[in-house]
């Protein structure tokens, strides 16, 4: 495991881009890559929750990372997600990230039978001992069904060179507690559980987000506008965003983030089952909501 430069922006968890038989459709990712570049995005986070990471095949899983890889062609560090539930098979995948050209890992821990916390951090130090790159950990114990204590952070940081977390709990109070527990050492990524500008006033020091990849260049302003304590600023950019963040919420990251794509025009195919299809009048509705925050922001 190596140390590196600490990480912070805007990192779009990018959707993945499905024809109807399964094959990903590389050439829309990195159409969406480029995108999310041009607009000034600090770094890429595909198979996240957006990218709808437990539903796919380990095939899947690699064609994505490849495609991102080659489509950021080095320009912003590449941190995907990792997920399981026994530790081999998440180190083996961490690996086979590293191999396709990853600049981290996103670390997802899941649950079935619930983890003590020397069971998580026995998966971490296992990924962390495996990997030459900085792993990122993953918060949001009602998707994951795991906790992170503030104990479990400060120890990660401390034993096993864990630099940063992403956290979808909700809980903005943990952005100053886990930074206590750290003496400052960890690096907070905030999600759309709680408003980015809120969670970086909190001391975040940017966000992963599945409409940051939606929406890359107003994400990037509203991160520079806080950057520079323009906070009054930064909130009214974020709440053009609203109606944006509440189509993520309302209908989950994979549905969420694949609507939101599908009403911007940008097909990226359909969620995966068990995820119902998107059907035309949601869509519709979606591209309302959103051609409301186009008129909100020229006004």
């Amino acid at each position: 495991m190596t140390r590196q430069q600490p990480w912070s922006g805007v990192f779009p968890y990018l959707p993945t881009p499905l024809e109807a038989d399964g094959t990903v459709r590389r050439a829309t990712l990195a159409d969406i890559v480029e995108r999310c570049l041009t607009a000034g995005v600090h770094g890429l986070t595909p198979l996240g929750s957006s990218g709808e990471l437990p539903y796919l095949t380990g095939d899947q899983r690699l064609a994505v990372i490849e495609g991102t890889v080659a489509a950021a062609a080095g320009r912003v560090p590449v941190v995907p997600g990792v997920s399981g539930f026994d530790t081999a098979s998440v180190v083996r995948d961490a690996r086979a990230a590293v191999a396709a050209g990853s600049d981290g890992i996103l670390l997802v821990i899941l649950a079935y039978f619930p983890l003590r916390p020397a069971e998580i951090l026995g998966m971490i130090d296992a990924v962390t001992a495996a990997v030459e790159v900085p792993v990122v950990l993953y918060h949001h114990p009602h998707l994951t069904h795991v906790e992170f204590s503030a104990d479990v952070i400060a120890a990660a940081h401390r034993d096993h060179g864990v630099n940063h977390v992403k956290d979808a709990s909700g809980r903005i109070t943990n952005v100053a507690r886990w930074l206590d527990a750290t003496s400052g050492g960890i690096r907070y990524f905030s999600a759309t559980a709680v408003p980015p500008t809120a969670a970086m006033l909190s001391g975040a020091c940017g966000w992963m987000s599945g409409p940051a990849a939606a929406f890359p260049a107003e994400s990037v302003e509203i991160y520079d506008l806080a950057v520079r304590g323009e906070w009054a600023a930064a909130q009214a950019r974020e709440h053009r965003l609203d109606s944006a963040l509440n189509v993520f919420r309302s209908l989950g990251p994979g549905r969420g983030a694949k609507g939101l794509f599908a009403a911007l025009g940008i097909d990226v195919g359909q969620p995966v089952p068990p995820l119902a299809p998107l059907d035309s009048a949601e869509v519709a509705l979606i591209r309302d909501d959103l051609t409301r925050l186009t008129e909100r922001g020229a006004a």
